[in-house]
């Protein structure tokens, strides 16, 4: 097991010097000298960080590890983020519980987002399962949506639910954050 520890710490330093995993610069967090993973915060559940009256939609990324930027010879830690659309347009981004970036979304592409959400039919897409083994929180992130919809609140889990990222609600979230994600770096 001990041999296995050191081949993982060896495999994330060298992936994190050749640029194949990108952290976001945080404070730096000493982590105990463990073999497991240190949460940084409770952050990365599915409550929004918001008064719900004013919230669209919240996206909850939890899993991975992260490597500090400031100090990549520390343990490796478990990723986390949100982000988070509210109903006047803000767009909300939180890494590693860091407020990253806070912007406000163009009335263009606030309407195609309330539009996807409005025409999304929320019970098939509970309705199909995720049969696959959840990576998170080791290998990968989960995603947990979490949505405000005339219904009532949407939550969708990727390690729960088979999630279609070519439904147009997935579709325009993705174009969307990755738009402004690039343009914060």
């Amino acid at each position: 097991m001990n041999r296995l520890n050191r081949v993982l710490c060896f495999v994330m330093i060298f992936l994190a010097g050749c640029g194949a995993i990108n952290p976001t610069p945080t404070d730096v967090v000493e982590a105990p000298p463990t073999a497991e993973p240190t949460i940084v915060s409770d952050y990365p559940t599915a409550e929004p960080t918001v008064d719900r009256t004013r919230l669209l939609i919240s996206i909850a990324y939890f899993g991975g590890r992260c490597i500090s930027a400031t100090n990549p010879d520390s343990m490796p830690y478990i990723c986390n983020g949100k982000n988070e659309i509210l109903k006047d347009g803000t767009l909300t981004l939180i890494s590693n519980g860091t407020l990253i970036k806070t912007t406000i979304l163009s009335a263009d592409e606030l309407a195609s987002i309330t539009t996807a959400v409005s025409n999304t039919d929320f019970t098939t897409i509970k309705n199909t399962p995720f049969f696959g083994i959840c990576q998170a929180p080791i290998y990968e992130a989960e995603v947990t949506y979490t949505i405000v919809t005339v219904n009532g609140l949407e939550e969708i889990a990727s390690c729960t639910v088979a999630i279609d990222p070519t439904l147009p609600l997935f579709q325009t979230l993705t174009e969307l954050l990755e738009k402004y994600d690039h343009e914060w770096e």
